[in-house]
């Protein structure tokens, strides 16, 4: 489950399927890496379950044919 701020890079990888609870914001500096074949849902017991990527922030999500990541 990822919940809160991601202040510091961090990786996804596909060996689990993570859940988006309430905001989740990748702040300025940090780099958010989601694996080939990883799958991302929201809660849906959380009202505004997604994901934000501030000003500054990075996100790289790179699937392929083979290994989509799924939102």
């Amino acid at each position: 489950v990822l919940r809160g701020e991601i202040a510091v890079s961090r990786t996804l990888g596909a060996d689990t399927v993570w859940v988006l609870s309430g905001f989740v914001r990748v702040r300025a500096g940090a780099t958010l890496t989601i694996l080939p074949g990883t799958r991302l849902v929201g809660d849906s017991a959380a009202p505004g379950s997604s994901l934000v990527v501030a000003r500054g922030a990075r996100i790289e999500a790179r699937g392929t044919a083979a290994a989509p990541i799924i939102f």
